[in-house]
């Protein structure tokens, strides 16, 4: 059935717990809480938080995991201390990761529930066991996120993956930048105005505009692709195409680190081979892992 689901971040405890209350009054009984922005907790510190908020408020909570955007993770630490916890009920996870997505389905089956957020791998998170999804281009592609749940449900898979190639252009437009700015431009499309963003948020510029025109138009023309298995095969290329530039990305960094460590151990000459090899693959780690934003890859 449907949940009606609150968000009430702040950056402080006392604060969300204000919120919670508020939410509860008005008739919500479940809140959807990521870490503290700004502040970047302890892995402690959070269990606590969210624990404050249990006990203050009777609700339930839907953890909210996007590091990229908050700063903070939600550790498996941390759901192990919340997994037999009736009222944490599941975890949105935004991480774009999905081996962690996998991991979440697999390690709390039946305890937390795998909430997808991760809008651009939808299909992937519900043949994980997402049973749900919070998803924030629904605001103006309602059909096309409900077609596609009701396709995967009904067990047309290659329907499935043919609606999901064709709405990725513009989920992926979406997460590359001024998402919300490109949901309210995509309301307007719908023809419903709903105004500008807030500062320091700014405006479309015409360039992002059209290519968000072009890719919302993309389904409400052609919808399922007429051939689904040629449509796959040609989408699969262009997969194929992006993983190899990102490998190359990433070997190219990996030759880098490398001759800034080897540098780095010449102009020492105290370090031990075997430990440099094993900085070496924690920095590359640090530094390209998919959670991070793409200008902290190479801080």
């Amino acid at each position: 059935g449907e949940l009606l689901i609150a968000g009430s971040n702040a950056p402080a405890t006392r604060e969300v717990i204000q919120q919670t209350e508020m939410a509860k009054k008005i008739g919500y009984d479940t809140v959807l809480l990521a870490p503290p922005f700004y502040t970047r907790p302890t892995q402690q510190e959070l269990i606590r938080h969210y624990e404050a908020v249990l006990k203050a408020v009777d609700v339930n909570i839907i953890l909210y995991s996007y590091p990229a955007k908050d700063g903070s993770d939600i550790s498996f630490d941390l759901m192990d201390h919340f997994a037999d916890n009736p009222r944490v009920i599941g975890i949105k996870e935004s991480s774009g990761v999905l081996q962690r997505a996998i991991g979440i389905a697999t390690r709390y089956k039946d305890r937390i529930q795998l909430v997808s957020g991760s809008d651009d791998i939808a299909l992937d998170f519900m043949f994980w066991g997402a049973d749900s999804w919070i998803c924030g281009p629904a605001n103006c592609m309602a059909k096309a996120v409900c077609d596609l749940d009701r396709t995967y449900r009904s067990g047309d898979m290659t329907k499935a993956r043919a609606q999901m190639a064709t709405l990725y252009a513009a989920m992926n437009i979406l997460e590359s930048g001024k998402f919300v700015q490109k949901l309210k431009y995509g309301c307007e499309l719908l023809g419903t105005s709903v105004g500008e963003c807030r500062a320091p948020l700014g405006p479309l510029t015409d360039d992002e505009k059209s290519a968000f025109r072009a890719a919302m138009e993309q389904w409400a023309r052609d919808g399922v692709p007429a051939n689904p298995r040629a449509w796959l095969i040609s989408a699969g290329r262009f997969k194929a195409i992006d993983v190899l530039r990102r490998r190359d990305r990433f070997d190219a960094l990996s030759g880098e680190l490398a001759e800034s460590l080897d540098s780095a151990q010449n102009e020492a000459g105290v370090q031990e081979e075997a430990a440099v090899e094993d900085d070496r693959l924690r920095l590359i780690f640090t530094c390209c892992h998919p959670a991070l934003a793409t200008d902290a890859r190479v801080a």
